[in-house]
């Protein structure tokens, strides 16, 4: 009696492509939503910033 192989050659995967999108546009696709953050965060710190020394009443 002939014993089956428990597993099978695996062949690799195809290599898939993007086409019509260079490496850049998405970089800068994954980094929007970090960048976006970082300006509510800068614009926030702006206002706490400007209402700290600016005249009182004047928010």
């Amino acid at each position: 009696m002939e014993h089956q192989p428990l597993t099978h050659p695996v062949s690799a995967a195809p290599v898939r492509v993007a086409q019509g999108v260079s490496p850049t546009t998405r970089a800068w696709f994954f980094l929007s939503p970090s960048m976006l953050f970082l300006g509510v965060l800068i614009a926030a710190s702006l206002l706490v910033l400007r209402m700290s020394v600016g005249t009182k009443g004047a928010e």
